[in-house]
């Protein structure tokens, strides 16, 4: 089943409630939400001024890391534990990189390779990352915001 990660009532319409939800601890206008069973951790943006409340009940996706092997991206369906060269060969154009620290905390690593970009303010930014650990595909990460 395909599923376009969107806004929180969206996601929560799909997968239920969140097996945990509130404030983020480093930014608490970001509401973190998980999804163990699917293996999804989502953080929600949203507010004039941005607030937990807000960015919990309505915000739409500012970033979401997945991991098990029922995630897959890609035509060719690259999955979490597939090796370099499934990813290679999925993504001939991925660039190897390294992300920023608060994108890795999320993650759980900063090593990996971009699969897809575009930019944000005139600069590149990953929309979708996929972190490497052991030469393996450990989990993706898709950051909205780019323009």
């Amino acid at each position: 089943r395909q599923m376009c990660i969107r806004d929180r009532p969206y996601v929560t319409s799909v997968l239920g409630e969140p097996d945990s939800s509130g404030p983020n601890a480093q930014e608490p206008t970001v509401c973190d939400a998980r999804w163990i069973q699917y293996g999804l951790e989502a953080q929600f943006y949203f507010g004039h001024p941005p607030s937990a409340e807000q960015s919990c009940s309505v915000g739409p996706v500012a970033a979401a890391v997945m991991t098990g092997d029922r995630w897959r991206v890609g035509v060719d369906g690259l999955a979490v534990g597939d090796d370099l060269a499934a990813l290679e060969q999925a993504f001939p154009g991925a660039q190897r990189s390294q992300l920023s620290p608060g994108l890795a905390t999320l993650a759980g690593s900063s090593e990996g390779y971009v699969l897809a970009e575009a930019s944000y303010g005139g600069d590149p930014y990953p929309t979708l990352f996929a972190t490497v650990v052991d030469g393996e595909v450990a989990s993706f990460l898709y950051v909205s915001g780019a323009d």
